[in-house]
């Protein structure tokens, strides 16, 4: 298998950031299997006020040759994207996904260089994985859209989430805590 992934990402940081990867195994490389796979992750951040954000990112991938290993499908679902489904609730050898996280500071309070205080966080995600080898038919795919509301602290090493499944006006609010932005 041999890979290549351009990369300019600092999560957290404003401006625009992003990762390419190329994926080959098989052909002249040998091996079990025999594809190449693409993904690409962009991502921006728009500083609105010194204590708001606007956070956006997208997500495509496909199998552009041969049939993925299980292990190496794209996945969609879980705290890392459309939080109110289950980890991996998506899976297949095509990939969109679209997030979009507002944040702005409440009980701000600045000591010197530290900032302490909360993060009040409101965000949509809307994404789906599929398979179907020929092409990446994104037109014809039905996208899963969660929203939610969500806390974190100024330093970003804590995140509590509260999301619900758009789509379903019956779901019930999915809990999730993370260690780090998501992007």
């Amino acid at each position: 298998m041999a890979a290549v992934r351009l990369e300019r990402v600092h999560p957290g940081a404003a401006g625009f950031h992003h990762w390419v990867e190329l994926e080959s195994a098989g052909g002249a490389l040998g091996g079990d299997f025999d594809y190449r796979r693409l993904l690409a992750d962009l991502r921006s951040v728009v500083r609105l006020a010194p204590a708001m954000t606007l956070s956006l990112r997208g997500v495509g991938g496909s199998t552009l040759h041969g049939e993925l290993p299980p292990q190496r499908n794209f996945t969609v679902g879980g705290v890392d994207g459309l939080r109110a489904h289950t980890f991996a609730a998506f899976r297949g050898d095509q990939v969109a996904l679209g997030q979009l996280e507002y944040s702005t500071a409440i009980g701000h309070i600045r000591h010197g260089d530290e900032e302490n205080g909360l993060h009040a966080i409101l965000f949509v995600d809307t994404g789906r994985a599929w398979s179907h080898p020929e092409n990446w038919d994104v037109g014809h795919q039905r996208f899963a859209v969660d929203g939610g509301f969500g806390l974190s602290t100024a330093e970003d090493n804590l995140r509590v989430y509260f999301a619900k499944n758009l789509q379903d006006p019956s779901s019930d609010f999915v809990i999730s805590a993370r260690l780090q932005r998501p992007f």
